[in-house]
């Protein structure tokens, strides 16, 4: 290899070696300590090289810089000879040599200082070989290569193309996998439904509650009185195991019920209705529920939580419906909610049956989830229904009679309900980031302990925000506050 060329990629080598060890750090600098050594064997070969002989016989080029002869007749004793030989295929090496060199050899030499010797005459097979230390200026512009390309390959490179850590230790996402125990809620589902139905399949029809966390499931079934029987799964396996329990055979449900329930699809969809920061699921529970919903008697119900740290309590039923999630901010999707459970129970929204209507925050999870409480007339009873966000509406309960004619849901804006907010904001002076800790009801003015009698308004109340509560008419104008 040239000198040059050898001493620009020593140097570059050595350059690289340098600029690794120093931006990547780690096990990397064991990488840089290979490349640097690489770097300086190439550029310290161009100046130390070792010459080995050549084969007896074999003629060898060579460029003679001394002579000396002691008598004149040739042939008759032997002569000096020291120069450079350069033999084909190998690396040129100093040679200094007594040989009887022939008439044309000698007169040759002389003339050109150049000629072709053989190979006994530079050197014997078998000696040591002769190691050459070239000049200074000999070696001077592969030293300046190698220095060259040293610099220019650790400064000219942006800082971060050295940085072999991110790339070299940090697989790409496509081939990342999860870890045994991170596998997501609907897989831990799937699971534990494949895995009770081979295992026990005679205990499918009387199955307890399904509880599905981030790194382990349970599913308890019933084995009669007060005994039920626990299979726990776990990144390592199964086991199964009796316990007590004070459940019984009507808080059951059997495998069939959730034939068309996908884990998967219903974690989507709920996610997808939530703030982007709370999308990620924890948990998932399937059992049967106390309450009542939609006139159904001990429904099975399938709860989830999102957000770090559980603040999203989301239901859903076996068929796949997902309870709607709200912020508590938008007037318009809260009113949409009311007017399903008016629809629901057969409340026309051009009827005058509405004795209020309250929209706030729901109880439970961050402030940001919405909430809506109504109360309508139904055959001379004032009932009421409401729902927070992520759940589904709760029965109707009864009050007391109906004595005066409602407002009509129909007359409800919720582009006014924004305004008028807005105007409460502004005269309570309230922090922007405070919006959604508006409660906005609209009833009867004097069930906001007034004297105005049976007119119906609109109360925004900021108390919760250190602020106070206002008074509107339902066209928008202000009263009081």
């Amino acid at each position: 290899m040239n000198s040059l060329v050898r001493g620009a990629v020593g140097g570059a080598c050595v350059g690289g070696g340098i600029a690794i060890g120093a931006y990547s750090g780690g096990w990397f600098l064991l990488v840089a300590v290979i490349v640097s050594a690489v770097g300086i064997g190439l550029v310290v070969s161009d100046f130390v090289r070792s010459a080995i002989a050549v084969s007896e016989g074999d003629p060898v080029p060579v460029q003679v810089d001394l002579i000396d002869r002691t008598t004149t007749l040739v042939g008759n004793s032997p002569t000096l000879v020291a120069g450079e030989a350069r033999p084909p295929g190998d690396t040129p090496f100093r040679f200094q040599a007594s040989a009887n060199l022939s008439a044309n050899q000698l007169a040759e030499v002389v003339r050109t200082g150049r000629g072709v010797l053989p190979a006994e005459a530079v050197g014997t097979p078998g000696a040591e070989p002769v190691t050459e230390h070239g000049g200074v200026r000999r070696h001077v512009p592969a030293a300046l290569a190698a220095a060259a390309a040293m610099w220019a390959t650790m400064l000219l490179p942006p800082g971060d193309f050295w940085d072999l850590s991110e790339v070299s230790v940090t697989p790409p996402a496509v081939l990342s996998v999860a870890g045994p125990d991170e596998r997501p809620l609907w897989q831990w589902y799937d699971d534990a439904v494949a895995h009770v139905s081979a295992e026990a399949p005679e205990l499918l029809d009387s199955i307890l509650d399904i509880t599905v966390n981030e790194s382990y499931v349970e599913v308890w079934v019933y084995l009669g009185g007060d005994r039920a029987r626990v299979f726990e799964g776990r990144a390592d396996g199964w086991e199964a195991s009796d316990a007590q329990t004070p459940q019984r055979a009507r808080d059951t449900f059997t495998l069939a019920e959730l034939q068309d329930f996908s884990a998967r699809d219903v974690l989507s969809r709920t996610a997808a209705m939530l703030p982007p920061d709370k999308r990620e699921p924890n948990r998932m529970e399937i059992s049967r529920d106390t309450e009542d919903i939609f006139g159904i008697t001990y429904p099975l119900r399938v709860e989830t939580w999102f957000g770090d740290g559980s603040e999203y309590w989301m239901d859903a039923l076996p068929d796949g419906t997902v309870a709607p999630w709200w912020p508590a901010d938008d007037f318009a999707v809260a009113l949409e909610q009311v007017d399903a459970a008016l629809t629901a129970r057969g409340v026309p929204a051009e009827a005058p049956r509405l004795d209020s209507i309250t929209l706030g925050r729901d109880g439970t999870g961050d402030r940001r989830s919405g909430s809506f409480e109504v109360e309508f007339a139904r055959d001379g009873i004032i009932y009421r229904t409401g729902a927070g966000a992520g759940e589904f509406t709760a029965p109707d309960d009864a009050g007391s009679d109906a004595t005066l004619p409602g407002f009509r849901f129909a007359d409800i804006d919720p582009g006014m309900l924004t305004r008028v907010r807005d105007d409460a904001m502004t005269r309570y002076r309230i922090d922007p980031v405070d919006r959604v800790m508006a409660t906005t009801s609209i009833g009867s003015w004097n069930g906001f302990d007034s004297d105005r009698g049976e007119e119906f308004v609109i109360e925004v109340d900021y108390t919760q925000a250190h602020g106070g509560t206002a008074y509107y008419t339902l066209d928008g104008q202000y009263l009081s506050g």
